[in-house]
């Protein structure tokens, strides 16, 4: 969906397909955002309401001799571990980087040209982890062809309850989840945000929506415009933080 400034009255809506395409565009595709500012590209954009989302998913090959999370940080310290992603800068990217910042850990970085490419490397036994998107990744668990070792969040995935969290295995720092936002054009007048926030949370909150949303890996998390453009900010932050450190660059 194109978006650019137009004439007040016009309403662009952009649906964002996963946070890290906002983080590419804030932090990776251009200068580090102001951190006075609420939202980087507010020149052009500003959050509407936050929508949905997953957690990522840590998962290796189902022969792989690496058979829990504290396996994989043990084997990672000992030797170079080959992880895929479906590309630089994207969740799996990002969430592998910033492992490798909390363990002192280095794995080399195999990018795909997408997130299922990966998988099916993964699964053929060309890789030995993946930090994977929760949805991509589930099939195949659930299949017995990957064993997922890690849920990066709070607390247990209803379609895997046996798989613990990185937040009860003592890695609080590690719950990542890839996110999606509805963005409206930046000149578009608070009351309509406002308007159109409230409508999009109703929407968000219908319990048909929630169970459909599960049957796919997601999570509905619906939050108006003031609190996803603060959460947001904090995204932008802390992904800042790990692409800086680990000097990730898109090309």
């Amino acid at each position: 969906v194109p978006v650019a400034p137009g004439a007040p009255t016009a309403m662009v809506f952009l649906f964002e397909v996963r946070g890290s395409d906002i983080v590419e565009l804030e932090i990776l595709r251009a200068p580090f955002p102001d951190a006075s500012d609420a939202f980087g590209v507010s020149v052009s954009l500003r959050p509407g309401a936050l929508l949905i989302g997953s957690p990522m998913l840590i998962v290796v090959p189902e022969n792989s001799p690496v058979k829990d999370f504290k396996a994989l940080i043990e084997t990672a310290r000992k030797k170079r571990l080959n992880a895929g992603s479906g590309g630089n800068g994207t969740p799996q990217h990002l969430t592998m980087a910033l492992f490798n910042q909390l363990t002192g850990t280095t794995m080399t970085h195999v990018p795909y040209r997408g997130g299922a490419p990966a998988i099916g490397a993964l699964v053929g036994g060309q890789l030995d982890v993946v930090f994977a998107n929760f949805p991509e990744a589930i099939a195949n668990v659930q299949g017995n062809k990957l064993r997922a070792l890690a849920v990066c969040s709070a607390s247990r995935h209803a379609m895997i309850p046996e798989v613990p969290t990185t937040a009860e295995l003592g890695m609080a720092d590690l719950v990542v989840e890839n996110w999606n936002a509805a963005m409206i054009q930046a000149n578009t007048p608070d009351a309509v945000v406002d308007q159109y926030s409230r409508e999009m949370v109703r929407i968000m909150s219908s319990p048909e929506l929630e169970a459909q949303a599960k049957r796919l890996g997601f999570t509905l998390t619906p939050k108006p415009a003031a609190e996803a453009a603060a959460f947001i900010k904090t995204e932008i932050e802390r992904w800042k933080r790990v692409i800086q450190t680990a000097n990730i660059e898109v090309t």
